[in-house]
């Protein structure tokens, strides 16, 4: 299922970005994006070659959930100002929010090894598919 930008909300109540795929072991839910705290690398950026570069793989990021849809849920842990902090998925993130999505799939976890584990499973998973496009 596809996600796209433009679709309406639906009697005014939540419009998620879900995501095409789970990740087998690791339970994924819907996460209001009012309630995660993250920022794109592009804007902690002062070097302005590095600063481009990032801001085109935050576009290649946006132009492929246009594509295939959102693949995989983002990764939350514990916030501080708010009650989760972007792990991964920070462009994932920027796309949901400028397209007007209330909510998100993300997996929380509570530790760098899982985090490392589901990244690890996702790309694992998208070269068995043949799916080189793992930024969405």
């Amino acid at each position: 299922m596809i996600n796209w930008p433009k679709q309406p909300e639906k009697d005014g109540g939540t419009r998620p970005l879900t995501s095409t795929h789970s990740v087998l072991g690791y339970e994924d839910t819907l996460v209001s994006v009012q309630d995660i705290e993250w920022k794109l690398d592009s804007q902690k950026q002062t070097n302005r070659e590095v600063k481009a570069q990032l801001e085109a793989f935050t576009q290649s990021v946006h132009d492929s959930i246009d594509q295939h849809g959102m693949r995989w849920p983002i990764i939350l842990k514990e916030g501080q100002d708010k009650k989760y902090t972007c792990y991964i998925g920070n462009d994932r993130m920027a796309y949901a929010v400028e397209n007007n999505y209330t909510h998100i799939s993300a997996i929380v976890v509570d530790n760098a090894t899982d985090k490392l584990k589901i990244v690890q499973r996702t790309r694992q998973h998208d070269a068995l598919e043949g799916f080189s496009d793992t930024v969405s």
